[in-house]
């Protein structure tokens, strides 16, 4: 197969908030897909960013096709194969929440209308009069058909008819389902967009200010029954489920470290896993904490 490539070079214009108008270079990669055999064409800021990609193309070209052999994947067999992944893996919400996205943001249809109409037909499965379905990416797609840019479309619809939240959570996990099938299928697959719809910005929350918590801190080791629960997150910076599921063997006074090996659900079950892989650590113990456990 050819890996014929090309690096251009493009005038880009671009409004900022201020409404000024912005100019700069940007350097373009043609180059010809070896998963799909379609020509394709990638942005980068410098030339040296597009010159390194190209190289990094051209050796990686044979890695990128497709294998012929495997059967097509369906994107319903995919969710099903990247879900069953996660299981023993994630805590009982997690899963949940990863399920009703797929199936009512990733696989779809989706039932137009809000929360409540959405909660009505998933316990009666009655759908209201009025109301209809918007298609999401559907269940039968064949994986390795779905583009780019029906991606942006797909994450488009999905910010008309819910929120940008839902929309970027639907982006995240369908990208999750395309890392573990590529890795495992050995088969290239489109490229999830960087930004495919308007930007969301988060309101500025308000958090405690240092003296706040320095009175907390203070309030606490004078409070010698119930001071250690409510000074503990902000000495170790733990999640509150990662402190509730602590048992006295992961604390260890001697060598002053703390091991977060495991959560509480909300429903009071222990389960032997944090949030994410990252959330299994040690935590070292300061002088003041220890105090606190030692009175």
């Amino acid at each position: 197969m050819s890996t014929h490539t090309n690096i251009t070079k493009r005038k880009v214009r671009q409004k900022n908030r201020l409404g000024k108008v912005l100019e700069y270079d940007r350097y373009i990669l043609h180059f010809q897909d070896p998963a799909t055999n379609k020509r394709k064409m990638r942005r980068f800021k410098t030339r040296k960013e597009a010159e390194a990609a190209r190289n990094d193309f051209i050796k990686n070209a044979d890695g990128m096709k497709r294998r012929k052999e495997s059967p097509p994947m369906t994107l319903q067999e995919a969710v099903d194969y990247w879900l069953k992944s996660k299981e023993g893996v994630i805590i009982a919400s997690c899963m949940n929440s990863y399920k009703q996205t797929a199936r009512d943001y990733i696989i779809g249809p989706l039932l137009m209308g809000g929360s409540n109409v959405r909660r009505h037909y998933g316990m009666t499965k009655e759908i209201p009069k009025g109301i209809d379905f918007v298609k999401m990416l559907g269940g039968d797609t064949k994986i390795e058909e779905i583009t780019t840019s029906e991606i942006r479309m797909w994450y488009l619809r999905i910010i008309k008819h819910s929120t940008t939240y839902v929309a970027k959570t639907a982006k995240k996990n369908l990208s999750s389902i395309f890392r573990i099938i590529e890795e495992d299928f050995e088969i290239r697959l489109a490229r999830i967009p960087l930004r495919p719809g308007p930007v969301h910005r988060r309101a500025r929350r308000e958090l405690l200010s240092e003296e706040q918590v320095r009175k907390i801190i203070e309030h606490g080791q004078q409070d010698l029954k119930w001071g250690l629960y409510y000074v503990f997150p902000f000495l170790t910076g733990v999640r509150p489920n990662e402190m509730l599921g602590l048992l006295w063997k992961d604390v260890d006074l001697e060598a002053r470290r703390i091991r977060i090996c495991r959560t509480q659900s909300p429903n009071g079950d222990l389960k032997s896993f944090t949030k994410t892989d990252a959330g299994m650590r040690e935590i070292p113990m300061s002088d003041l904490l220890y105090d606190m456990f030692i009175k």
